[in-house]
């Protein structure tokens, strides 16, 4: 599960580094829900629909402390971030899978 919730953060993130650029040009926040991907679940099945909203200024662009996934119109999971800092030094062992099972 966390390989997906990763590659659904990693295909999100590149729309949103596609808006965050527009937004940071004119130097307003995305508004709310503006981002949203549509990420396939799998052959045969829906598409579930990413879409981050309350966004903070971070290092110079704009980053969404909520995302929601939906399916099907409801949403099935919802993660709320506080606390986000950038350009920080992370040990090498948070990037290790033996470490993080």
């Amino acid at each position: 599960m966390k390989s997906l919730a990763i590659a659904i953060f990693a295909a999100a993130t590149s729309a949103l580094a596609v808006k965050s650029a527009s937004a940071q040009a004119s130097g307003a926040a995305p508004a709310s829900g503006d981002v949203s991907t549509d990420v396939p679940r799998g052959e045969g099945h829906d598409l579930n629909a990413v879409t981050f909203g309350d966004y903070a200024p971070l290092a110079g662009g704009w980053i969404p402390r909520d995302v929601a996934i939906d399916e099907g119109g409801k949403v099935i999971q919802r993660e709320r971030y506080r606390d986000i800092k950038a350009n920080i030094d992370a040990p090498p062992s948070m990037f290790d899978p033996a470490m993080n099972p």
